[in-house]
């Protein structure tokens, strides 16, 4: 990604103004990094394709594939569900403005950028769906590549945390009916020692080996949340709450 010098990449929220606004993009971030991300592996080696290019192309780079023992324990419904349901929570809100979070991107912009990159750009199938259900995501992509395009002053243009627009908590939604059980059933999993990480996501079994450093994620949440002050916790609690997001907080 290329940016102009008026831009910061990595300065996205305004974190010590409105702490409990940032607390939702955190949310959502991580939500970006610790699921979406698994879409790019299920998708590079489960299709025909996807698997013909990538064994073409991938190993001038480096070995990038899954594991046969991983990727047999990803639940392939749910993956491809929620991959579509965010293309189309993003073709619904890129009608009503550029970014997320206001008039500029923020941190979940970039991580839901890095994510869906090699999805509608790279990997034949995945793109198809994109193109196909999520035109205006597709073009997002190419726009969020190169952000000299974009005027940015201070800290000018977040959008207030009781002005999400609707489709933002539906993203949330996505979030806490999907990675939300992941992360708590990794959570118990690393704490008892499990091998093998069982959860229910929308009435399916998905199953896949505990990762630790997304342990670390849901810690890493909590620890903030608990950092807030009472009334700004109070106010993010209001916009998680009924999305499922709330439960990892619980």
């Amino acid at each position: 990604m290329r940016s102009s010098d008026s831009i910061e990449m990595h300065s996205s929220w305004p974190w010590k103004r409105v702490r409990r606004s940032g607390k939702v993009v955190s949310s959502l971030e991580d939500f970006a990094d610790e699921w979406v991300t698994k879409a790019i592996y299920h998708y590079r080696w489960t299709y025909d394709p996807d698997i013909e290019k990538a064994g073409k192309l991938l190993p001038l780079d480096r070995d990038l594939k899954l594991s046969d023992d991983a990727h047999a324990a990803a639940s392939d419904f749910i993956i491809e569900d929620s991959y579509r349901n965010v293309l189309d929570i993003l073709h619904a809100h890129l009608a009503q403005g550029d970014f997320l979070f206001g008039d500029r991107p923020g941190r979940t912009d970039f991580a839901l950028y890095g994510q869906l990159k090699p999805l509608v750009w790279w990997d034949p199938t995945p793109m198809a769906i994109a193109v196909e259900r999520a035109s205006r995501a597709v073009n997002w992509i190419e726009r969020v590549d190169d952000l000299s395009w974009l005027p940015v002053d201070g800290d000018i243009g977040w959008s207030a945390l009781d002005d999400l627009e609707a489709t933002v908590r539906d993203l949330l939604t996505e979030a806490g009916r999907t990675s939300a059980p992941f992360m708590l059933a990794n959570d118990e999993a690393l704490v008892s020692g499990a091998d093998v990480i069982v959860c229910e996501i929308e009435g399916a079994e998905y199953r896949q080996g505990p990762f630790k450093y997304q342990g670390k994620c849901l810690q890493w949440l909590r620890e903030a949340h608990a950092d807030l002050a009472a009334d700004d916790r109070a106010r993010v609690d209001g916009v998680l709450a009924g999305t499922g997001c709330e439960t990892l907080f619980a």
